[in-house]
């Protein structure tokens, strides 16, 4: 497939999409997590200052816009969220915070400042993983410090056993392992 030809599939796409959004009533809760995915900080004010209650809509999969700005390292925007009350500790249909979306990318200064906000550093997903199992696993230095300065435990366990230890070898992270010894 030439690079024109995945133009237009992806046009196609996006716009199915939209059109679902329209469909299920989901539009403004999309265009507000596609407005912090390209880092819009004026934008999102304005959606906000326009409909408030946009801090708190979540996607199908549960996602807030703390999330979605979380995940993708947007601290502005995170800053923003927070300081209109966003829930900290808002958890998705899987039972992810925003917290382990910052550890899974490696958004140190994310991951800081949710963290000074409040965030659980030993919240646990379905998958049995905590912010500080992503860290380890991604290899994010500072980030799984700043974890343990704010009381991570360091032997919470998967559903396979594992510790944050073991994710760091599996992973192959030899300056994460020397780290947690």
């Amino acid at each position: 497939m030439h690079q024109k030809e995945r133009t237009v599939v992806m046009r196609i796409g996006w716009l199915l999409q939209i059109l679902l959004l329209i469909a299920f009533g989901s539009l403004q809760a999309a265009t507000i997590h596609e407005t912090i995915d390209q880092g819009d900080s004026a934008a999102v004010v304005a959606m906000l200052d326009s409909n408030p209650a946009l801090l708190s809509d979540r996607l199908p999969n549960s996602r807030t816009p703390l999330h979605t700005a979380a995940y993708n390292g947007k601290l502005g925007i995170v800053q923003l969220l927070l300081s209109r009350g966003a829930d900290v500790n808002a958890t998705t249909t899987t039972g992810s915070a925003p917290l382990h979306g910052a550890t899974l990318y490696g958004h140190e200064a994310v991951v800081k400042l949710l963290v000074e906000k409040g965030a659980n550093v030993n919240a646990t997903n379905q998958g049995g993983y905590t912010p500080l199992t992503n860290a380890a696993t991604y290899g994010s230095i500072p980030a799984i410090k700043c974890l343990i300065d704010a009381g991570a435990s360091i032997e919470a366990t998967t559903p396979t056993g594992m510790v944050p230890l073991n994710t760091a070898i599996n992973s192959c992270k030899p300056e994460v392992v020397e780290y947690l010894l």
